[in-house]
């Protein structure tokens, strides 16, 4: 190498940038376009592999005395010397990263190799040879810009995807409903009111906690969330249903399915398909006043049941006692009139 110029930065930045190109083709795997990364420190052990199996063929073709072998690349031996030659850096080039003399000429690694060798040692250490790969860097993080960027035009194409599947299934369920409820007439205000009691009930049964048989109250809320999977704020009828069959566990034998569709037509006055949360809300109201003025009967029941004990236990505890003080007084004489009256004074 006496006597050739030493690389220039741009050309150590484009070697680097070509090395990482050519690691990434061998050793990455590519999913939905998008390489896995691979770190440039495989290339050292692949370096110290490489160039140890060079030297012990050479070896065996000399005599040992007049051997010219490098030293053994040692990063991650014993010694800890994390040094590399020239051989090595050579061996990975030619053998690791299969880069011919016709894509990469030996006279662009010298020139690279004597600007990154600039205190003549002959060796690199691991930290050096890191410092030249990462000249790649712009490239590098371009290429990591360019793989989010498609990470994200991928995930974004997907859900653009799911979400027209999604529509169109309830499209199509849509119009099997309505189809389905043609010539049906919606619930009467009553019927209405009587399955949102129903479903406040079964909630409250399955949900809340009870005291003095008077439930707490369980939010419909949840009910609206367990439907409302895509967090649009609107509900289908199939949402509804399965709401109706999966969280409330009401079979087809309690609560026919004609019965819910005469109750959605009620409910869904604009036929849009859907309901808003508000418009559900109002339905389960209904059930909640129901309920209210049940638990509001019920406890009237109570506090009117627990005076008529009361007044029982007093009047029992009064017959007592006049019982005794009567006993007491067994065989008195009656005081006379004049005992009655008290003198005054």
């Amino acid at each position: 190498m006496v006597g050739e110029p030493p690389a220039s930065e741009e050309d150590l930045r484009s070697l680097a940038h070509q090395l990482q190109l050519k690691m990434n083709e061998l050793y990455s795997v590519i999913h939905n376009g998008i390489p896995s990364k691979v770190s440039w420190y495989r290339l050292c052990a692949a370096a110290n592999a490489t160039a140890t199996a060079t030297a012990t063929a050479r070896s065996l073709s000399c005599d040992s005395t007049l051997s010219l072998a490098p030293p053994r690349f040692k990063h991650m031996d014993d010694d800890e010397s994390g040094l590399i030659s020239y051989l090595e850096f050579q061996g990975m080039v030619r053998e690791e990263l299969l880069l011919g003399h016709k894509e990469l000429p030996e006279k662009v690694l010298k020139a690279a190799w004597l600007a990154l060798d600039n205190d003549g040692s002959g060796r690199l250490t691991v930290g050096e040879f890191g410092q030249f790969m990462q000249l790649g860097g712009h490239e590098k993080r371009d290429g990591a810009e360019k793989a989010e960027a498609r990470r994200k035009a991928i995930f974004e194409a997907n859900r653009r995807a799911a979400q027209k599947v999604r529509e169109e299934q309830e499209a199509l369920q849509d119009a099997h409903i309505i189809s389905s409820m043609s010539g049906e007439a919606p619930a009467t205000d009553e019927e209405v009111q009587h399955l949102a009691s129903k479903l406040s009930t079964k909630m409250h049964e399955l949900f809340s906690t009870v005291h003095n048989g008077i439930p707490s109250k369980v939010s419909w809320f949840r009910l609206f969330k367990h439907m409302d999977d895509d967090g649009s704020g609107l509900i289908s009828f199939n949402e509804f249903e399965g709401m109706v069959r999966e969280e409330l566990l009401l079979d087809e034998k309690e609560l026919p399915v004609k019965t819910l569709k005469k109750v959605w037509l009620a409910l869904d006055s604009d036929g849009s398909g859907r309901l808003k949360v508000g418009e559900f809300g109002q339905f389960m109201q209904l059930g909640y006043r129901d309920l209210a003025e049940k638990a509001a009967k019920r406890r009237k029941e109570i506090h009117e049941a627990n005076m008529r004990a009361a007044a029982a236990v007093k009047a029992e505890q009064d017959r007592l006692f006049n019982r005794d003080i009567a006993r007491s007084m067994s065989g008195e004489a009656p005081a006379t009139d004049e005992e009655v009256i008290v003198p005054r004074r």
